[in-house]
């Protein structure tokens, strides 16, 4: 069925899914805060993908105006950084209308209840349905304005919906768009489900001298030792452990990266995450990045996704200590605060505050604290 589509956020996803769906017969508008942005993808009329997926499509409909490109839509998808997501908020509080769904793609940590949290600080109280998947769909780099090159397209993500209890509700729309949505029962499985923050912030941290001296290298094949994959593997651990203590399911809704890979990517038979890394074809012409300081394996990775995860875990008693060491590490070496202020999620800033893992759940059931 063909849909009417806004996406918020003309980064590399953006662009990639304004494409995509386009292509796909769906009636797309794209919103960006940068008029340069805009301008220049309307002034181009079209936007390429390239590498996995090679297209051509027109496109013309991206505007600074926010309002105008929700305007009837039937789902508003948010791709953009999760550390833009308040920003965003703060400009839908204005102009979201009733029965329109939020798609947070992808939900980061606990991105829903993040959402929600801040639409209600700006003055958007009003009930809301928020889904939100694991992972984008596509693994992707915009190498200029209009021209997105795609690593892959993965073979399944997880979507679910909060409050769990609309989760019916919104399974037609975002099956007519996403194909490859595998759903859950809710937004805690793909909170826990978002593997970023164990997997990159470890190998940028500690190959930071590599990552700084400019050279181009191909950062999760080439930046993660059998060491560090190791001590990822520890992490990982401690990741599957929150998802336990908050009710998922292992190899239900609940997956450890391996399995993930094997899922996502089509990497079997792999002994170790160094071996899954390098034997996976999409990471080959994803590079690293040349300064941490702005990089989102950091300010995403650790401040919206690894603190959340070990402030949450050890509020319901489960031991992160050793993704809590990255995170000290990160704040040390780079002398960043990521876990205080606007530039991070707590369980303060997402409403979980004080809260047991029981309340949790029901909270992420029902929308009720």
């Amino acid at each position: 069925m063909r849909r009417a589509i806004a996406i918020l956020g003309a980064g590399n996803g953006g662009q990639a899914f304004a494409a995509y769906f386009k292509f796909h017969g769906h009636q797309v508008r794209l919103y960006d805060a940068f008029s340069e942005t805009v301008d220049a993808i309307n002034k181009k009329g079209f936007i390429e993908l390239t590498g996995a997926l090679n297209e051509k499509i027109e496109f013309h409909d991206a505007s600074v105006d926010m309002a105008r490109v929700i305007d009837g839509a039937e789902v508003i998808i948010v791709i953009n950084p999760s550390t833009h997501h308040r920003k965003i908020a703060a400009k839908l509080a204005k102009c979201l209308k009733p029965n329109q769904l939020i798609f947070i793609n992808p939900g980061a940590t606990f991105g829903s209840f993040a959402m929600k949290r801040a639409l209600a600080d700006y003055g958007y109280t009003d009930d809301v349905v928020i889904a939100e998947s694991n992972v984008l769909l596509f693994a992707c780099r915009m190498r200029e304005i209009g021209t997105v090159f795609i690593g892959a397209k993965k073979d399944r993500i997880l979507v679910s919906a909060f409050p769990a209890i609309h989760l019916d509700k919104i399974k037609g729309l975002i099956t007519d768009i996403i194909p490859e949505a595998q759903f859950v029962s809710s937004v805690i499985a793909t909170a826990i489900d978002n593997t970023n923050p164990t997997v990159h912030p470890l190998p940028a941290i500690l190959n930071v001298g590599w990552i700084e001296s400019g050279e181009q290298f191909s950062f999760m094949q080439k930046a993660v030792s059998p060491t560090l994959g190791r001590y990822m593997e520890l992490m990982d651990r401690e990741r599957i452990a929150v998802g336990e203590k908050l009710g998922l399911a292992r190899n239900v809704e609940l997956f450890d990266l391996y399995q993930q890979y094997e899922a996502e990517y089509g990497v079997y038979g792999k002994q170790t995450l160094c071996d899954v890394f390098r034997a996976c074809d999409a990471y080959t012409h994803i590079y690293a990045p040349t300064d941490l300081y702005t990089a989102r394996y950091i300010t995403e990775d650790v401040g919206m996704g690894l603190v959340p995860l070990v402030d949450v875990g050890r509020q319901i008693g489960v031991d992160v200590s050793k993704s809590k060491l990255i995170v000290d590490v990160c704040e040390a070496v780079l002398g960043l605060d990521l876990t205080h202020g606007e530039h991070c999620r707590n369980a303060e800033s997402l409403g979980l505050a004080g809260m047991s893992a029981e309340q949790i759940i029901r909270y992420a059931q029902t929308g009720e604290r």
